[in-house]
């Protein structure tokens, strides 16, 4: 075996490249022979384009850029429009007044109501839609200190409510004064 000088100028082993014989031995078949170790190809041209392939390529390439900048900035608004509008939850039941202060109503559900509004509650009336109003069922606004005990109210919240005895329901968004 001879040693082999390759084109970085390293020393080793001959590559196993077929050498050119006068006539192949009996019992061997015959090998295409190279002459030279393969050498790296010239790179391959650009195709040519013409004026309507390129333009046809442009404007899917544009299609493809718009769909992506619509599906991301719609993705990005959903995330943080979603993020900055809660749930308003709506929590409605009826009930008969027992007692009114300035900020707090005291009032027991009436047996109509689903369970969970039978029994009494302190309303907060920090959170009132319309500030110290309350609203007759022809959408009058009346005043919460016109309120009378006896009165049957509809009461709309957010759902929380404070597990105590009265139960404690911190923000109410409408009363409204029904008639009896």
């Amino acid at each position: 075996m001879t040693d082999h000088r390759d084109s970085g100028g390293h020393v080793g082993p001959a590559p196993n490249v077929p050498t050119q014989s006068a006539a192949p031995t009996p019992g061997q078949p015959s090998v295409p022979v190279s002459p030279t170790p393969l050498s790296p190809q010239p790179p391959r041209p650009k195709p040519v384009l013409t004026k309507e392939e390129r333009r046809k390529r442009n404007r899917r390439n544009f299609r493809l850029l718009l769909f992506v900048l619509t599906l991301s900035i719609g993705l990005i608004l959903g995330f943080f429009l979603g993020r900055s509008w809660p749930d308003r939850k709506e929590v409605s039941f009826y009930a008969n007044i027992l007692e009114v202060n300035d900020s707090t109503l005291l009032v027991e559900g009436i047996p109509e109501n689903d369970v969970n509004h039978r029994s009494q509650a302190y309303l907060s009336l920090d959170d009132l839609d319309t500030a110290g109003m309350a609203q007759t069922s022809t959408d009058e606004n009346v005043p919460i200190a016109d309120l009378e005990v006896g009165d049957l109210i509809r009461v709309t919240y957010d759902g929380t409510t404070l597990e105590s005895f009265p139960l404690q329901i911190p923000h109410v968004w409408r009363i409204e004064r029904t008639e009896p």
